[in-house]
């Protein structure tokens, strides 16, 4: 995701975040009438929600904010323009990176330099190569932020210097994480669980349970719906245990990465833009979106002929946020596209084979693009008619 043209959007600070919606269910965002609210130190509620009248609950007990960001510059030319960048984030945050440029390992990835300030913000660097091809690989810089650092002022001069350097930069959000905290613990997470054995929800395919010991407590859960691969992800546990007593309630944690962080990350900004007192709404709306909980009996597939769960539909009126899942656009297929794929992902497969067949290697190509070519659909075969070989890159 390109983030040219965005230049004004601030989050709520996650030490701030509370809101009112003035709105009923069905009012749009743009509508909504929000009032910030601090965080208090309101005690918890261990009866849940069967026991509590919902006129008692108070909008300020529930609170959305930005868990984590990651932001890539999927262009630097160097090692220089790498330290420029740094420098440039030092100016924006007010914080040190303490950048070496030495290699590193993280997440299965190997960097040629990386930096840690002194409240968590991190930078990978990857310097420009040249693959076993021959061809040139532009360099590349990952910065990750984690929310307790997005205050107002950061976040308003990270957005300003990603518009000024995002064109020449291909600067892209890459992941987004968003914390929806019901402070009351207004459900329960046994009656989520329920829902998950009984497979009461739609939007995902794979759902886990995690058993963990948290503070002495041998019942923490952490209840996961999506693949840890997938693009969307949500997680619900306790996080009074999770963080020993510092944050009160249960936190429903939904994580967007590649092209699903891109679209969240858009919206997020559009929020801001049209009101920023509806952002922290519009946060708690996408958390919502991830997964449906609803009544399928006997395993119904059709999801409209299935009654939302009566505590689900209670917590989003509780929340009064209307839940939202942002469609992630598919690209059109094209015959560059195609040959991109194979140069990115066959090319080095296809030079395995070549050293072991030798001069067999020609014959063995012939004979998969035969077998291909008897496979090819109608679609397929119309976009390789309407290619022209002169406008392609190869």
């Amino acid at each position: 995701m390109r983030l040219t043209g965005v230049f004004s959007f601030i989050p709520l600070p996650q030490q701030a975040v509370g809101w009112y919606a003035q709105s009923d269910l069905n009012t749009e965002v743009t509508n909504m009438t929000i009032a910030l609210k601090p965080r208090t130190g309101t005690p918890i509620s261990h009866t849940g929600y069967d026991s509590q009248n919902r006129s008692e609950l108070k909008p300020s007990n529930f609170y959305a904010a930005i868990d984590w960001l990651d932001i890539t510059f999927r262009a630097v030319a160097g090692s220089n323009e790498a330290y420029d960048l740094i420098g440039y984030l030092e100016d924006v945050t007010g914080q040190v990176m303490h950048f070496s440029a030495s290699h590193s390992a993280f997440n299965g990835q190997t960097y040629d330099g990386s930096g840690r300030s002194r409240d968590g913000i991190m930078a990978w660097y990857k310097a420009p190569t040249v693959d076993e091809f021959g061809a040139f690989v532009v360099g590349s810089l990952k910065l990750a932020f984690p929310g307790s650092v997005l205050t107002e002022a950061i976040t308003q001069g990270l957005l300003e210097w990603f518009d000024v350097i995002g064109d020449d930069h291909q600067v892209d959000c890459t992941r987004i994480d968003i914390a929806l905290d019901d402070r009351e613990k207004f459900i329960k997470l046994g009656k989520i669980n329920r829902a998950r054995k009984q497979g009461n929800f739609f939007n995902c395919k794979y759902t886990e349970l995690v058993a963990s010991s948290e503070r002495g407590h041998t019942d923490a859960i952490t209840l996961y719906f999506g693949a840890r691969s997938s693009d969307r992800r949500l997680r619900i546990y306790d996080k009074t245990l999770e963080s020993k007593g510092k944050v009160i309630g249960n936190r429903w944690e939904a994580q967007f990465r590649r092209k699903a962080a891109g679209e969240v990350f858009r919206y997020w900004c559009d929020a801001w833009k049209r009101s920023p007192n509806t952002v922290s709404s519009a946060l708690a709306r996408i958390v919502l979106g991830v997964i449906d909980f609803r009544d399928r009996g006997d395993g119904d597939a059709d999801r409209h002929r299935c009654e939302p769960l009566k505590w689900f539909q209670s917590f989003i009126e509780a929340v009064n946020a209307d839940p939202l899942r942002l469609a992630v656009k598919v690209e059109e297929k094209t015959m560059q596209r195609s040959i991109n794929w194979v140069n990115r992902s066959v090319s080095s497969t296809l030079a395995m084979i070549k050293i072991s067949l030798g001069a067999e290697f020609m014959p063995y190509i012939e004979k998969v693009v035969s077998e291909g070519g008897a496979k090819l659909n109608n679609l397929r075969r119309e976009i390789a008619y309407l290619a022209s070989p002169h406008e392609l890159l190869y």
